[in-house]
């Protein structure tokens, strides 16, 4: 009986030990994350244009995809008047542009066309087996 007892105690400050084990590296970890956080919170972030800014933006060094063959040109500036694309020219070319808000479009792409293009079907069907008829976007 002592001995169970004994064995009973043993088991159970293994029990705590690796608990411990546990919650300690759980406790790590969440500080860990919480650093990584505040650091990528703490950098500074480029200045973007906000929707509804009146304004003109040039926005240099951006990638533009060609809708028509595919193609992807690198380096190109963008400037834009009045809300609509007033130029794109290569990224060296772009001078005397001092009164536009400059946005950072390095490792970024640019999709002339490319809008919201999620939708919710309003009234699914099936009809025949295996074909479906969607109608009505929102």
């Amino acid at each position: 009986m002592h001995g169970e007892r004994n064995t009973l105690a043993r088991r159970a400050r293994r029990m705590i030990t690796k608990t411990g084990r546990v919650l300690t590296l759980f406790l790590e970890l969440a500080i860990g994350l919480a650093l990584v956080l505040a650091a990528l919170l703490v950098g500074p972030l480029p200045a973007m244009p906000q929707p509804g800014v009146a304004g003109d933006f040039l926005i240099r060094n951006v990638a533009i995809v060609d809708v028509s063959s595919g193609a992807v040109i690198p380096g190109r500036d963008i400037v834009i008047r009045d809300g609509r694309i007033d130029s794109i020219s290569a990224g060296t070319t772009c001078t005397g542009q001092d009164d536009l808000l400059v946005v950072d479009g390095t490792g970024k792409f640019a999709i002339p066309g490319l809008w919201d293009m999620h939708f919710h079907s309003l009234n699914i069907s099936l009809k025949q087996g295996s074909e479906s008829t969607f109608s009505g976007i929102a």
